[in-house]
């Protein structure tokens, strides 16, 4: 008995040492990249779609080159952001936001998003919603989040839209 005790003691200090060794050790995972600001440029207005995807930094999806739109500043808490808006013609809105984390922005709150089904279309994974006059199609490149609206559109006509007449950036 008296070669047990002290045999037992020092397997309870090693299973407590290794306990331990296991649970102090630091466990590596990939660290979270924070979104990266954008630099603050005020606002450009303009009818030009190409001096306003200078202003924003890249390229946009959109139906006609002839519209009106701006780029500006945007932000979400201490998140800076650059929005962009192209109404064309057609009727067909299209928004993008830089960086991607920002993507609330686009967000539309009187339409309902369909998480059912998403569509693929020009290369793109499209998250759709709609209401009661209008329908939007969301989707994002992993740097920049995209929106396409269309006023007095259900999901299909405006599927039916950007299939016909939207160039998205490749």
């Amino acid at each position: 008995m008296r070669k047990i005790l002290p045999l037992l003691g020092l397997l309870l200090i090693a299973a407590l040492f290794f306990t331990g060794m296991v649970l102090g050790s630091e466990i590596t995972e990939t660290p979270r990249q924070d979104p990266v600001s954008q630099e603050a440029i005020g606002e450009v207005r303009s009818t030009d779609l190409d001096v306003l995807i200078q202003a924003f930094g890249c390229q946009v999806p959109y139906g006609s080159r002839s519209g009106a739109g701006y780029v500006a500043d945007a932000g979400i808490g201490t998140l800076r952001a650059r929005m962009l808006l192209w109404q064309s013609s057609d009727g067909l809105v299209t928004g993008a936001v830089r960086p991607v984390e920002a993507a609330q922005l686009l967000r539309r709150e009187e339409l309902t998003l369909n998480n059912s089904t998403l569509w693929t279309l020009g290369g793109q994974t499209l998250l759709m919603a709609e209401g009661a006059d209008a329908a939007c199609a969301y989707y994002d490149d992993g740097d920049t989040a995209f929106s396409l609206y269309m006023e007095n559109a259900d999901i299909q006509q405006l599927l039916t839209r950007l299939s016909d007449n939207v160039i998205f950036p490749q």
